[in-house]
């Protein structure tokens, strides 16, 4: 994918995410779960973090889901099909990993917005590419980024339709958060203390985020990136935009991402794909 514009607005039908409208105790709750589309073989996928599939599940299985839509924050909203879509891999050795495949006809819905456009292998660059590494130990100086939809821009509007009759709709924003430069297992343990092994996967890559962000100089500053996990991590080669990997969590004490690169990702795909070929043979 080439630059022009932003990058939040040119990668918007990229990274659809999905809002979630539960019932809660007295009023409607919102859900917020960022993620990027991601298309092989004409099959259609959704890369996110695994807990955010897990808390989709939660709520889609305990009955408090109300309604579930793909938005962008630009473009009208499509409605989401959560039941039977095929969940690969969540928490892939001890990573927080999810991607699902849409139904067929969940995919063709997107494609038939046209404003959606999925991801390809060739847009995506391993983690340990030359230019990759280049990037990310000496600075990023503005060329890489994650995009998402931060929990904390989230507003649910509430109209009524006559007696008995209520219609919530979800608006949202999306956020392009910098990243400053890459950081080593050894900083991040000494900065944040320490964790669980699983959490301290080799596969995984770190970054600095800055102290606050905006998308906008009319944007208040954003200081908690809850609802943006799951989102893609880009960065800029050439002029092209390229899919690094997901955010899947970050340390708030220390502006922290922790990154699970495209590599691991497409390890995977290859295995379901090889998985389906035998299977049809």
């Amino acid at each position: 994918m080439t630059t022009s514009r932003s990058p939040v607005r040119r990668l918007k039908g990229s990274i659809p995410c999905l809002t979630l409208i539960a019932q809660g105790d007295q009023q409607f709750e919102i859900a917020v779960a960022s993620g990027c589309l991601l298309e092989e073989r004409n099959r259609l996928f959704w890369l996110t973090a695994g807990h955010v599939i897990n808390r989709i599940e939660a709520l889609r299985d305990g009955g408090r889901l109300r309604a579930a839509h793909w938005q962008d924050g630009l473009h009208p909203a499509v409605p989401a099909i959560l039941d039977g879509w095929s969940r690969l891999a969540v928490d892939d050795a001890g990573l927080d990993f999810g991607i699902v495949e849409l139904p067929a006809l969940h995919a063709d819905n997107l494609r038939a917005a046209s404003h959606y456009k999925a991801f390809v292998f060739d847009d995506c660059i391993e983690s340990g590419s030359p230019e990759a590494v280049e990037m990310m130990a000496h600075g990023c100086k503005g060329d890489a980024y994650v995009l998402g939809y931060p929990q904390e821009w989230a507003r649910i509007e509430t109209h009524r339709h006559g007696p008995g009759s209520m219609r919530a709709d979800v608006t949202i924003r999306p956020v392009q958060i910098p990243l400053l430069h890459a950081v080593t297992r050894a900083e991040v343990e000494g900065e944040f203390g320490p964790t669980s092994e699983s959490f301290w996967s080799p596969l995984c890559t770190y970054a600095r985020i800055p102290a606050a962000t905006r998308t906008s100089k009319d944007t208040e500053p954003l200081w908690d990136i809850g609802g943006v996990s799951g989102g893609p991590v880009i960065i800029q080669i050439d002029g092209r935009d390229r899919l690094l990997g997901s955010q899947v969590s970050w340390l708030p004490g220390c502006r922290i991402v922790r990154l699970l690169p495209i590599n691991f990702v497409k390890a995977v795909l290859h295995r379901y794909f090889a998985f389906l070929d035998e299977k049809s043979s």
